[in-house]
Formats: structure tokens, C-alpha cells, sequence
């Protein structure tokens, strides 16, 4: 009969020493993308977007204008009259304070020039809502109480004219600046004009960049939360996998290695547990000896 030799008694081990945990370089690794990509989001964003975002309000501004000029002109076509009509320019007077009202852009005056930078045509965020179709001559009311802002008007209306396109300019005025955008009327014979409130402008930047600030850092708290349960997945399947390969080696033969995934720490499983299966059919022979 062929003896079988007996296992070797397990040497007793010292306790292991406390060890570090990988999860602060897996998420360091994980973040790492998310953060540049961020970092340099947000570099974008705090160096251009103010500018990117300026311009494009003003652009609108220019644009409204050009849109605003077409409706003067469609007006004069259907009614037969130019803007030295006065019913005319009533028409056109009331749909100024439709625009201005409208609150689509940071609008406190519009005006309609003639060819020569003159003011046929005005209204002012500040008037009474209404006042425009029974107020006779706006135009001489807001030429009068806006002597500065009126000539910087007649000075971008003739200038965009010369141009025979868009124009803007930032006018200081007692009350703050204000930005010009005018854009000449499809004809030619005078030039619409908007002003905006500088201060406006500036709180709707900040609110854009406020919005992209908020979006980064969801995108980077997204990131955060994806890697940490990545990690602490890994660090998981680790930890149980090292419990029961420790306890193996003591000569547990009854232990059982968790098998899970399909990756690497899966195969290593695998090895573990097969491992563990030899143990235990060499520990059931030695026990039927």
C-alpha cells in the first residue's frame, strides 16, 4: 500500500502588516482625464466665453436691427409713404416700442434715422407702456431728453450708411454706457439703431459663464462619482478575494473563493479557487488514511 505522506504542519505566521489601499491612485488615474479636460474647459470659458458671448449679443443686436429696418420697408410698400409721412412713422413708432418691450435683447432705446443721421423715429425703455401710440412726436421728446445719446446716434447712423452695413459703438452717458448697434434700412434712406445697456449686457455674461461654471463641475462631480465606484468595485472584489486566499493559506479548506466578473481579477479567482479544491481533495484523502 502506498503511504501518503502527511502534510507539513502549517508554520504559524505573523499577523501581515497594515498595508496602504490602491483606491487614491485609481481615482487619481480615473480623474485624471476628467480633470484635464475641465481644467482646460474652464480656462476656455473664463478667457474667451465673456468676449464670444459680448459679441454674439451684439451681433443679435445688429441683426434685430436689420430685421426691424425690413419691416419699415415692407411698411412703406403696402402703404404707399415714406418715414417723412407721420402716419408712417406712427406705425413704425409702435412696433419700436413692441420690440423695446419685448425684453428680448438689454434694449433701452431704439431709433430710425433718416439718410442724414436725423431722428425720425425714437422710443425709450422708460416710457410709459402705450405712450407711443398717443404721444404725436416721441421722436422730439427723446431727441430732447437725450442730448448725447441722440448725437451719438445721428454720428453711428452716418457712419453705417458710408459703410452699407452693421456698426456698433460703446457710448458713455451720465446714466452708465450703453452699446450702439445700427444697420442701415434695406433702401438706404436711413438707419435703424439700438441701444443697449452695457451694465445689461454684462449681467447676462456673467449668467452664461455662471451656467458653463455649473456645468464643469457637474461634469467633473459625474467623473468623481463614476470613478469612485469603479474603484471601490476593484477595491471590493480585492478584498474579498485576499480574505479568502488568506484564509486558504492557513489551511482553511473550507473557505470559498468569490468568482466574479470577467477580467483579470476574474482568472485570478479562478487559479485561487482551484487551488482551494486541490486542498481540499488532498486534505479528504489524508483524512480517509
Amino acid at each position: 500500500m502506498t503511504t501518503i505522506p502527511a502534510a507539513p504542519t502549517a508554520t504559524p505566521t505573523a499577523a501581515p502588516a497594515r498595508r496602504g489601499s490602491i483606491r487614491t491612485p485609481l481615482l487619481a488615474l480615473s480623474l485624471l482625464p476628467a480633470l484635464a479636460v475641465g481644467g482646460a474647459w474652464l480656462g476656455t470659458t473664463f478667457t474667451q466665453q465673456a468676449a464670444s458671448d459680448r459679441a454674439l449679443l451684439l451681433q443679435g443686436a445688429t441683426q434685430t436691427s436689420k430685421a426691424f429696418g425690413e419691416r419699415i420697408l415692407d411698411l412703406e410698400e403696402v402703404q404707399g409713404l415714406t418715414l417723412s409721412a407721420p402716419e408712417l412713422r406712427a406705425g413704425v413708432q409702435e412696433r419700436a416700442e413692441d420690440l423695446v418691450r419685448a425684453d428680448l435683447l438689454p434694449v433701452t432705446d431704439l431709433a430710425v434715422t433718416d439718410d442724414r443721421g436725423r431722428v425720425l423715429v425714437a422710443y425709450a425703455r422708460s416710457y410709459a407702456a402705450g405712450s407711443s401710440a398717443v404721444e404725436a412726436d416721441t421722436a422730439r421728446r427723446w431727441t430732447t431728453g437725450n442730448p448725447a445719446l441722440s448725437a451719438a446716434v445721428t454720428r453711428l447712423a452716418q457712419s453705417a450708411l458710408k459703410q452699407s452695413g452693421g456698426a456698433t459703438e460703446r457710448v458713455s452717458l451720465g446714466r452708465g454706457a450703453v452699446t450702439l448697434a445700427a444697420f442701415p434700412l434695406p433702401n438706404a434712406s436711413g438707419v435703424t439703431v439700438m441701444a443697449l445697456d452695457d451694465s445689461d449686457i454684462q449681467a447676462r455674461v456673467r449668467a452664461n459663464l455662471l451656467r458653463t461654471v455649473a456645468i464643469v463641475v457637474a461634469v467633473l462631480g459625474l467623473a468623481l462619482f463614476a470613478a469612485s465606484s469603479v474603484a471601490s468595485n476593484l477595491i471590493s472584489r480585492l478584498q474579498r478575494l485576499s480574505a479568502a486566499t488568506l484564509a486558504a493559506s492557513k489551511g482553511d479548506t473550507s473557505v470559498t473563493i468569490p468568482v466574479t466578473g470577467n477580467d483579470e481579477l476574474t482568472t485570478v479567482g479562478e487559479s485561487a479557487d482551484r487551488m482551494v479544491q486541490s486542498n481540499r481533495v488532498f486534505q479528504s484523502l489524508l483524512e480517509d488514511e
